[in-house]
């Protein structure tokens, strides 16, 4: 299981992208990949998921390292958090 703020690779497993990461579903769906909910998830990785459904590895992979960019956003500081409360 990866934290978000880490930038995926080809070799992650496909549950724990999909579980690790809010925005990830729907990458998945946008390249319509039945990936969401699917018993093979968690035994394949990003790569063999991209070529069972013919879409290019790289571009997967470069669309959930965006997606994964936007939600990390910019760090916090603690006086921002304290300012919160």
């Amino acid at each position: 299981f990866r934290m978000a703020t880490t930038r995926p690779e080809l070799d992650w497993n496909v549950a724990d992208t999909i579980a690790g990461h809010p925005g990830a579903p729907a990458v998945f769906m946008r390249f319509r990949m039945a990936c969401v909910g699917c018993l093979m998830a968690p035994f394949e990785t990003l790569a063999e998921a991209a070529r069972a459904y013919d879409v290019r590895p790289d571009t997967l992979l470069a669309t959930l390292r965006g997606v994964y960019a936007l939600q990390a956003g910019p760090a916090r500081s603690q006086k921002q958090e304290d300012d919160r409360c």
